[in-house]
């Protein structure tokens, strides 16, 4: 998955939680890495939650606000999960 930021912003990666070392994990869980650092995730609940938002991106890496919100798809969770992180990065680099 690819999204554009601006040439300011950092990278965003994402990796499926498989590749981490420890926790907890599921087919639809996936880390938020920038420069080798896991600063968030986007990852689907396991129950519980309508199909308008079946998937949660939360940020881990930095206090900011809003750090967790819910979407219909992972394009969507991640686009937001990257909106919300360079706006941070931008006002704090």
């Amino acid at each position: 998955m690819t999204e554009k930021t601006p040439k300011s912003a950092p990278q965003l990666v994402l990796c499926h939680a498989s590749k981490r070392s420890f926790g907890n994990w599921g087919p639809d869980d996936w880390d938020v890495v920038q420069d080798g650092r896991d600063i968030g995730r986007v990852f689907k609940p396991s129950a519980g939650v309508p199909g308008e938002r079946a998937w949660m991106w939360c940020v881990t890496g930095a206090i900011v606000k809003p750090s967790h919100g819910f979407t219909a798809t992972i394009e969507e969770a991640y686009a937001k999960f990257a909106e919300t992180w360079c706006a941070w990065f931008a006002l704090n680099r």
